[in-house]
């Protein structure tokens, strides 16, 4: 393998780094903080924390003044990096003073506030940093981007859970570990000042990038994306938010097993996300992106139904019920890395061939929006209704709709990867056909074309070649 199949080491480090404290906000959040509140307050109170991570699914609201506001002394994207950043640590630092009175007091609608301010930052630098990702990573290396946001994400969240909860577990005090994030945030936003930027690009009008933006959101294949993205995540919604607080509630559990359970997890979930994208670097092609995202799906639907039910009979002093349930998050854990990094190479293909470049920061965010929508919603209404129905009860419930809607999810992978196929085959032609002076050997190209590369499945798709427009 030569040096040539990786990116540059300095952006691969500057990317991790960025979106490494994302995802340590993440593991604070929904990880960390869950699991020391677990005996202090209820699932529908607990339920407050599941909402801090919302600004990721609504930072499409405020994408396009990353693309049309920065500084072109400053850089396009460290722009917004940097102050973002920077403002993120500072409200961490802040709330350093007081977090641990906060998690002893269960006062939640404190601390969520506060997080749900640092984590706003974070959204704001996301946008920028998806972007920036492309910018930065040439066409070959684009499956990269993903892996950069997952392994990224996956480092951070183990600061922020595991090593938070093993920390704790040994008396050091929430407040000097937010000191130390934010101690790193302001590190981070100085390295990152020395990365590359645009200076010289285009800056788009807000009314083009709005109006842009409506075209986007309207397209079909964002539909698709979001009938795929919104089915994602309810078989597995117990999971995601409430099957840590459930452990922390049976006899003799403590949150360092826990730590232990994520510590091991987390290098089969790098190792997992690593795999996936160099698989997709050696083929990134619509057909194996299909079977790849398909195959993590019916895993995570596999993971929802049984590992619930395996946590209602668990006992935390048997190793082999212990051991049962480690090898099924080992699975979910795979199961995971494996649809976000190729769901990520998926929108990041996406957006490299959009032929408006100018909004792409607006493009990936609006992808990754929807994306976090199908993440976070489920999560707030199986906190809701444990308290309710049961833990075992509203498990069954989430994963009986994930098996009703799962023929609808396959049928969006399949119509989206579809389209993406034809988008292939029709490039391939309009280079051929670019290369006929002939009319009559340009249609018969075209004809041939149709029947050899199976043009009849793209439908309202328009090939531009030689001066000519042609319908399939």
């Amino acid at each position: 393998m030569g040096s040539s199949a990786w990116p540059p080491a300095s952006t691969s480090a500057s990317l991790l780094g960025l979106y490494a404290l994302q995802g340590l906000s993440f593991g604070l959040a929904n990880g960390s903080l869950p699991v020391l509140l677990a005996r202090r307050a209820s699932f529908s109170q607990i339920a407050l924390l599941s909402l801090v991570s919302w600004p990721y699914a609504l930072k499409g609201l405020f994408a396009p003044l990353v693309d049309v506001f920065w500084s072109r002394s400053v850089g396009r994207r460290k722009s917004w990096v940097l102050p973002c950043t920077l403002l993120s640590g500072l409200v961490l630092g802040i709330l350093a003073a007081t977090a641990e009175q906060l998690v002893v007091s269960g006062s939640i609608g404190a601390l969520a506030s506060a997080l749900f301010v640092a984590v706003l930052c974070l959204a704001a630098q996301d946008v920028a940093v998806d972007a920036w990702a492309i910018e930065l990573l040439p066409r070959k290396h684009l499956a990269f981007a993903s892996v950069y946001q997952t392994l990224g994400m996956s480092l951070g969240n183990i600061v922020g859970h595991p090593l938070v909860l093993f920390l704790t577990s040994f008396d050091v005090s929430l407040g000097r570990i937010l000191s130390a994030v934010s101690l790193a945030h302001a590190t981070m936003a100085v390295l990152t000042a020395f990365l590359p930027d645009l200076k010289d690009s285009e800056r788009p009008t807000l009314e083009h990038v709005l109006r842009r933006m409506y075209h986007l959101a309207c397209a079909r294949r964002t539909a698709l994306i979001g009938v795929m993205c919104l089915l994602q995540r309810i078989s597995v919604a117990m999971l995601d938010g409430c099957a840590e607080i459930y452990y922390m509630r049976l006899p003799h559990a403590a949150p360092e097993q826990l730590a232990w359970f994520a510590a091991f997890l987390s290098p089969v979930a790098i190792i997992a996300s690593i795999t996936a994208a160099y698989t997709l670097g050696h083929d990134d092609s619509p057909g194996h992106l299909e079977r790849m995202i398909l195959r993590g799906a019916l895993l995570l639907l596999f993971c929802g139904a049984t590992i619930p039910w395996v946590l209602t009979w668990h006992s935390v002093t048997s190793w082999r019920s212990s051991a049962a349930l480690l090898g099924l998050f080992v699975v979910y854990a795979v199961a995971n890395k494996l649809w976000w990094t190729v769901q990520g190479a998926l929108f990041n293909q996406l957006v490299a061939d959009s032929p408006d470049q100018q909004v792409r920061a607006s493009h990936l965010t609006l992808l990754n929006a929807i994306s976090n929508v199908g993440k976070f919603w489920p999560k707030p209404l199986a906190h809701l209704s444990v308290d309710f129905l049961g833990f075992g009860v509203t498990s069954m419930v989430f994963v009986g709709f994930g098996v009703a809607l799962w023929p609808a999810m396959v049928a969006a992978v399949h119509r989206l990867l579809r389209e993406l196929r034809c988008d292939a085959r029709l490039a391939i032609l309009d280079g051929a056909v670019q290369e006929c002076d002939d009319p009559g050997e340009e249609m018969a190209l075209v004809s041939k074309s149709i029947q050899s590369f199976d043009l009849t499945d793209c439908r309202s798709t328009t090939c531009m070649g030689a001066g000519s427009k042609h319908q399939f």
